[in-house]
């Protein structure tokens, strides 16, 4: 939506708050329209039964009248519906008019009240003055702001208008009800609105706004599912989806949807994203990376049949509780990157059509998936025709009962790693696996083991460029295995275990060919043993297919017929073993071949060319949180006739992890650190060093787990310590009594005032207390016969810091007449 119609939008809004939206006069006729649209006619004949208060002035009319609701955003106005005389012009409305329609002057000032309070838009699309006049630019038509339906959805009043070639239907502040839009009967048969061939009218919504404070209702599936017109959504940051658990389906069959601001979308508490985005055919792009996907257990189709999606980035996702993947990514056809770098699956079963046509990725990143407790992975990569590669080699199928198609046309696919864990143990369904991978060359599918008879038929069906395949563990009970082929003048290699049997279709004549690897002719349509059960023997293609009693692993190829010279073929084994810290051992088998000329002398001695060259590939050791390696990797090494096979054994140790305290003062600055080591996994308990002079506001955490992160702080609050301390001050009162002898007595009173003292140890900083009082005690002066003291008594006094702290009070004696 363009911000001209944003702002057309928002002004019809101001608009019906201020003077009421104008509606046809026909359109709210009760008697005309009965009989046309009850439904609306009754709606709107009881809605224009009742008058509003505004400012205790009642506006009414005798006329047929146009009722408007309150706006929520504008709290200065009664939600009793206002009534207004009706119009068939929207281009100016003064307030002037207004009262003088209603013969009430008040109402100007509802106007005035709103006048200062709206700009002149510089597109000239609304404009309120100080002329107290609403303007509307009348290039829409009237029904623009005029609701073709209204009503309340949970607790979110909505309404529903027409702008142009739109239909908008705006939620207002309140929770949405549950479910979705179309299984809502209000949303099914909006009056009117039953055009272009929609039988339900929901299907024509081309837009939807939220405003502010719009709660998503807790079971949030199927929200927008089937709103095939849907175009776009405005306002989804004002959707808050904190308590939604389920969002299954909830944009499902948006086929219109070009773009989703999903940036406010809160999904910590969601548990279900079933199909969620199923059938947005017309998106592009989905930034999901605040998406918080800890609780979510199914993700099942989410993104099924986003046709134009070309990247995908869930490098954020977290998927531990996921259960079911299958068709997640199915017909994603456009997709070109797809970022899986975080993926945990060790709890996913489900993983049937999970890539099914995704046609446009050329690879897929798959390191990270562990499918150990996966069960079903039926055409996970059927049609992935534009992969070339793909490594599976650290895939254990412990508990994969169903392969069926796994790879069916992957027609550009021309390498498939497997590790030794891929073994098919369940045996199971695994007819069709390699169905029409037309670019395979070489299959080694030796880590392949089924104890159990499963179904092979069709496996290598169209696989029409298969060189060399080994199915040498491939076992079941004798006569119940068959691996199928047709087409297929290129499989010259076949290395086999026992009771398996080989079916051959449309084999044609290979005589004259090029045994593929040689430089040697094919000079017979016979295969030849040339290892294992009965070393030599030829067999027919079709003896071949019906041969039983085989009791060892045995290699099949072309008749080259004898040959002077021979190739000597030797394997080179090095094993790696990754002891983990968990005690599981990760092995990886690196083999190399080598070989050399073996040429048959007359004499019947041989004679033995130079061995070939190999090498073992580097391996880089992966990297785990909290732990060394014994070595990064284990380097490359060339290959000789000398090389003998090699294990290698690489071990974890802890690294000391480093936790650090930091002590903040209240306003958070950082006053000291303390730092503690140890190692992941070790619960360390805490001791707090403050730094001097401070102290714990309260206490904080006495344990911590130490992770592997390096990087975990502890933030301890302190405050300044105060330390207490007192003195004292000793006030001396003297009373001197001059005898008329000549002699002097003197009496001295101590008072000892107190004051605590204290001390910041951080700023050094001192505050005193406040002192005590004391007390000098009242003095009888002794009374001398014939003289008269020049004061009988020295009166008892409170003695304050105030005061000097020495005193003196002299006595005379003056002799009587």
């Amino acid at each position: 939506m363009n911000s001209k119609k944003l702002s057309v939008r928002t002004m019809g809004t101001f608009l019906g708050l201020v003077c009421g939206i104008v509606l046809n006069h026909q359109a709210v006729h009760a008697d005309t329209n009965e009989q046309e649209n009850p439904r609306v006619a009754t709606s709107l004949v009881e809605t224009t039964e009742s008058t509003a208060n505004i400012n205790n002035t009642e506006l009414s009319n005798t006329n047929t009248q146009t009722t408007v609701t309150n706006n929520q955003e504008s709290p200065n106005l009664t939600d009793t519906p206002t009534t207004y005389p009706a119009t068939n012009d929207v281009v100016g409305v003064s307030n002037s008019n207004v009262a003088d329609m209603n013969n009430d002057a008040s109402n100007s000032d509802i106007v005035n009240d709103y006048s200062d309070s709206v700009a002149s838009d510089n597109d000239g699309t609304s404009t309120v003055n100080d002329t107290n006049n609403v303007v509307v630019n009348n290039d829409e038509s009237a029904a623009t702001n005029t609701p073709l339906a209204q009503g309340t959805w949970g607790t979110s009043k909505w309404d529903y208008t027409q702008d142009g070639a739109d239909y908008v239907l705006t939620f207002h502040a309140g929770t949405l009800g549950t479910g979705g839009i179309n299984q809502s009967k209000e949303f099914h048969d909006v009056p009117n609105l039953k055009s272009n061939n929609y039988d339900d009218s929901y299907k024509q919504i081309t837009e939807i706004v939220f405003d502010k404070d719009v709660v998503a209702n807790v079971n949030s599936s199927k929200l927008f599912e089937g709103l095939t017109n849907l175009k776009e959504i405005i306002g989804l940051k004002n959707l808050d989806t904190a308590n939604v658990t389920n969002m299954t389906n909830m944009f499902s069959g948006c086929e219109s949807l070009i773009s989703l601001d999903l940036s406010n979308f809160d999904t910590s508490n969601v548990t279900d994203m079933y199909e969620m985005f199923q059938g947005c055919k017309s998106l592009t792009s989905l930034d999901l990376s605040n998406f918080n996907t800890a609780n979510v257990t199914d993700m099942e189709a989410m993104f099924y049949y986003c046709t134009s999606l070309t990247d995908l980035n869930l490098s954020t996702f977290d998927t531990a509780n996921v259960t079911d993947m299958s068709w997640m990514f199915q017909g994603c056809t456009s997709l070109i990157n797809l970022n899986l770098n975080s993926f945990n699956t060790s709890n996913v079963n489900r993983m049937a059509m999970m890539f099914e046509s995704c046609n446009s990725l050329n690879s897929i990143d798959l390191s990270s998936f562990d499918i150990s407790n996966v069960t079903n992975a039926t055409s996970m990569f059927e049609n992935c025709s534009s992969l070339t590669d793909l490594d599976l080699s650290n895939f254990d199928t412990a508990n994969l009962y169903y392969s069926f198609r796994m790879f069916e046309n992957c027609k550009n696919l021309k390498n498939i790693k497997f590790g030794s864990k891929f073994t098919l143990s369940k045996g199971g369904v695994i007819a069709e696996m390699f169905y029409g991978c037309s670019s395979l060359k070489n299959l080694d599918l030796s880590s392949f083991y089924t104890p159990v008879s499963p179904d092979f038929s069709y496996m290598f069906y169209d696989c029409t460029d298969l060189t060399n395949l080994d199915i040498s563990h491939l076992t079941g009970e004798q006569n119940k295995v068959y691996i199928f082929f047709n087409t297929n003048n290129n499989l010259a290699h076949i290395v086999v275990g026992p009771d398996v049997r080989l079916e051959f279709s449309n084999i044609q004549n290979r005589v004259g060919q090029i045994m593929p690897g040689t430089n040697k002719k094919v000079i017979s349509n016979d295969w030849v043993a040339i290892s294992g059960y009965q070393k030599g023997k030829h067999y027919t293609s079709d003896e071949l297919a019906n041969l039983i009693g085989r009791d060892q692993i045995t290699t099949y190829e072309w008749d080259i017929g004898q040959s002077l010279d021979d190739q000597e073929v030797k394997a080179v084994t090095r094993t790696i073993n990754v002891h983990q810290p968990n005690g599981q051992v990760q092995t990886e088998n690196q083999t190399a071949m080598i070989e050399r000329t073996v040429h048959y002398n007359d004499d019947g001695t041989l004679t033995y060319g130079d061995w070939s060259k190999a090498q073992w590939d580097n391996y880089p050791v992966s990297a785990v949180a909290g732990y060394q390696a014994s070595m990064d990797n284990v380097v490359a090494q060339g290959i000789d006739g000398d090389t003998q096979d090699q294990t290698v054994d690489i071990y974890y140790t802890p690294i000391e992890q480093t936790v650090t305290i930091q002590y903040l003062d209240p306003a958070g600055n950082e006053v000291g650190t303390q730092t503690l080591t140890g190692y992941a996994g070790e619960i360390y308990n805490l001791h707090y060093r403050v730094p001097n002079g401070y102290e714990l506001i309260d206490q904080p955490q006495t344990t911590i787990t130490i992770d592997a992160s390096g990087k975990q702080v502890i933030q301890a609050y302190v405050e300044d310590q105060i330390a207490q301390s007192s003195e004292s001050k000793t006030m001396l009162r003297v009373i001197n009594v001059h005898y008329p002898s000549g002699a002097t007595k003197h009496e001295n009173q101590l008072a000892v005032l107190h004051r605590n003292l204290y001390v910041d140890q951080v700023t050094h900083e001192t505050i005193y207390g406040t002192w005590s009082t004391g007390n000098f005690d009242e003095y009888h002066v002794p009374v001398v016969n014939g003289y008269t003291a020049s004061q009988p008594l020295v009166q008892g006094v409170t003695v304050t810091s105030a005061d000097h702290s020495v005193s003196t009070i002299d006595i005379y004696y003056s002799q009587n007449s």
